[in-house]
């Protein structure tokens, strides 16, 4: 059965998914993932990612964080068919409150074009989540700008990262990342990519580049939502060179997927999940 584009809002009520019917308070802190007939990439990296996003953002929120609220949420997610879900912080009366969004997954990106982009439109990049709204208002001055993605730069000109992507790039057959940086937001499929190197036996480099380096060689972006993706030109119009294996690697991360946890029990959830 094909995935519905719309799917219920759950609320965590401090030991179960419910199913809410009002709109949320707004999202500060924010953790999404690809879902493929129930495997995912790092679901311990997101789960690392968005609990200490959330005690950063509000110290003492882990008290307000148990652990079913990650062990339970296989019990409301489907199981079949592919999705983004995105797990939600939103603060009510200073306290903090979880919500669940099951999102249809859109269709997978293989390619991109990128722009360079002086003007980094978040104030706290460490987090996921607090500038989602200016981070959507930039994407969409880039694509009017004929861009899929803007590559964000520090004040001496090295490369961080994407909008909604790390990048990396290649220095003949070395695989080279960015090094973390307090205006880089920590990736959790970066680490996957590092892992398949080593198991590929190629050396990865830790490094800077500036902007007018990078356009002299293959760039890849990777996100949670769409994995490898080749970046065909710096800026639009000026093409980047091609690393031949691009394919490859993306069928190799996949294979990197694994089983969502499944839930000690039915207790975390009180309405059925839908069609599988």
């Amino acid at each position: 059965m094909d995935a519905p584009d719309i799917w219920p809002l759950w609320q965590w009520d401090s030991t179960a998914w419910i199913s809410c019917h009002s709109p949320p308070p707004p999202c500060f802190i924010a953790e999404s993932w690809l879902l493929q007939n129930g495997h995912l990439w790092a679901w311990d990296a997101h789960k690392i990612r968005f609990t200490r996003s959330c005690n950063l953002y509000l110290p003492a929120t882990l008290q307000h964080l148990p652990g079913l609220v990650f062990e339970q949420i296989s019990a409301v997610l489907p199981l079949h068919g592919h999705y983004f879900p995105r797990l939600e912080m939103a603060l009510t009366s200073a306290l903090p409150q979880f919500y669940l969004r099951i999102r249809a997954a859109p269709a997978a990106k293989r390619t991109l074009s990128l722009l360079p982009w002086t003007t980094d439109p978040r104030t706290l990049a460490h987090l996921k989540g607090p500038d989602l709204l200016r981070i959507a208002e930039c994407r969409s001055e880039v694509m009017a700008a004929g861009a899929d993605e803007a590559v964000l730069v520090d004040a001496q000109e090295h490369v961080l990262e994407g909008l909604y992507s790390s990048l990396v790039w290649w220095q003949q057959d070395t695989l080279c990342y960015p090094p973390p940086h307090p205006q880089r937001l920590s990736s959790t499929t970066l680490p996957l990519l590092v892992q398949l190197a080593a198991q590929l036996g190629v050396t990865t480099c830790c490094c800077n580049i500036k902007l007018h380096t990078l356009t002299h060689h293959p760039v890849w972006a990777v996100n949670a939502l769409h994995g490898l993706m080749e970046a065909l030109s710096l800026p639009p119009g000026t093409p980047l060179p091609r690393h031949p294996d691009i394919a490859q690697w993306q069928q190799a991360l996949n294979a990197l997927r694994q089983p969502l946890p499944v839930p000690s029990s039915n207790a975390g959830c009180r309405l059925r999940r839908g069609p599988e």
